[in-house]
């Protein structure tokens, strides 16, 4: 499945112009929202099932001194930690479910450079931080 990242442009109540929405989608049955400022965050939705997930750097392995992490900056590479808040799903996950939503996220972040604001190092391997889905990870 190919994987595309739009942007749309949303009207929000109290705004007097509409404002930009980042979107990646495979053009079929899933998106991925992207929002959030100080720390990505990813709203997964698919006709079945909806949930928000919280993207980090994963720092771990990287000696501090290459942290290079500045105040309110974009970056997800070159590892990005996924947390998926359990609380935000539209219904219970079974197994069957797992390979698709990390495979999901890591076609979709393949082209996170893209998003306005997204600063290098792309990314090179996704992780996540959910032990039930932590077996998905690069």
């Amino acid at each position: 499945m190919t994987w595309r990242y739009e942007m749309r442009m949303e009207q929000v109540e109290g705004m007097a112009r509409p404002i930009p929405k980042f979107i990646f989608s495979n053009g079929v049955d899933t998106e991925i929202d992207n929002f959030g400022t100080r720390q990505p965050m990813f709203l997964y939705k698919r006709p079945d099932l909806s949930f928000v997930m919280a993207g980090s750097r994963d720092l771990r392995g990287i000696p501090r001194d290459a942290w290079d992490v500045k105040d309110n900056d974009f970056r997800l590479g070159p590892v990005c930690l996924l947390h998926l808040d359990e609380k935000s799903l539209s219904r219970r996950l079974s197994a069957q479910d797992y390979p698709r939503i990390t495979a999901d996220f890591k076609a979709a972040l393949s082209l996170f450079l893209q998003l306005p604001g997204a600063m290098p190092p792309g990314i090179k391997s996704v992780r996540f931080y959910n032990e039930f889905l932590a077996p998905y990870g690069d």
